[in-house]
């Protein structure tokens, strides 16, 4: 019998080595820059790490210039933007290099393109109108080849996931994972490395956990691949998710948290960065 347990834990043990791909750089509380500030629902990065978007639930949109030391964040100066659609419930956020922003929304379910500052709702895909008002379009990314993708938290039936995807302003369904409702989804983003990762996350008395899994997107049937899943209350209500390489060429990931304006939960950031690149820069230092 003890022979057994023991076994378990092991296979337990590694189990959770094996996931851990991702080291924790920073978590930093998020200033509080005016009233509106608050709801943090989505994150874009650019490609370099060096300013950022932020975008929350209640429809306001933030320019964020980051200040580093090395690897780690040390000081944000952030600012709301003039914005076309305040007080939408605003979710996810992808952008182009041609400064076209993609937004997704719940309440009901939308996908926004804006474009020299005017907003232009996108036709839907006849799934959208039957989600649940807040169970819908959490998450948003953008392909290298403008695809746009996104899933609701809920899937409307069974056990799988479709995540859609928008080319040629048409709607199909790109593959479909197996749902998972104790971990719902909430942010994602195609990588500069091609592979799209999805925010999940999970909520009990206790706290939140958080996970990240992730696709080959050349190869959507591909396996699905865990890379990390955090401990009750380590982090709060991480939302938004965007992943982008450094000056170094390492890949990180960014997420940050959503208070849901409530003064017992907090507004932080959260970096993320690959085990094997950070060794690696490591050695080279």
């Amino acid at each position: 019998m003890f022979g057994c347990i023991g076994l378990a834990l092991a296979l337990s043990v590694n189990a959770a080595l094996a996931e851990t791909r991702l080291i924790l750089l920073d978590a930093l509380p998020l200033p509080n820059v005016d009233h509106t500030f608050a709801g943090i629902s989505g994150v874009e990065m650019s490609p370099r790490g060096k300013t950022g978007t932020f975008v929350t639930d209640r429809g306001f949109m933030y320019n964020v210039t980051f200040l580093r030391n090395g690897d780690r964040l040390q000081k944000m100066h952030i600012k709301r933007v003039e914005w076309p659609i305040p007080g939408g419930d605003i979710e996810g956020i992808a952008t182009l290099n041609d400064g076209k922003v993609y937004l997704s929304g719940e309440g009901p379910a939308l996908v926004v393109r804006i474009a020299q500052h005017r907003p232009n709702c996108l036709a839907p895909h006849p799934d959208f109108i039957e989600f649940e008002a807040n169970k819908s379009l959490e998450a948003l990314a953008i392909a290298d080849d403008g695809r746009l993708l996104t899933l609701p938290e809920r899937p409307l039936s069974g056990r799988d996931l479709p995540i859609y995807q928008l080319h040629d302003e048409t709607w199909s369904i790109l593959r479909r994972i197996p749902f998972d409702p104790s971990f719902l989804p909430v942010g994602a983003d195609v990588g500069p490395d091609g592979n799209f990762y999805l925010l999940e996350r999970s909520f009990s008395l206790l706290g939140f956990r958080s996970r990240i899994r992730r696709f080959n997107l050349a190869n959507p049937e591909s396996e699905i691949q865990h890379l990390l899943t955090t401990h009750v209350g380590q982090h709060d209500n991480l939302e938004g998710l965007s992943v982008w390489r450094d000056q170094e060429d390492r890949l990180r990931i960014t997420m940050v948290s959503d208070d849901n304006f409530n003064p017992f939960q907090r507004s932080e950031i959260v970096e993320y960065m690959f085990a094997q690149d950070l060794a690696q820069g490591q050695r080279q230092d």
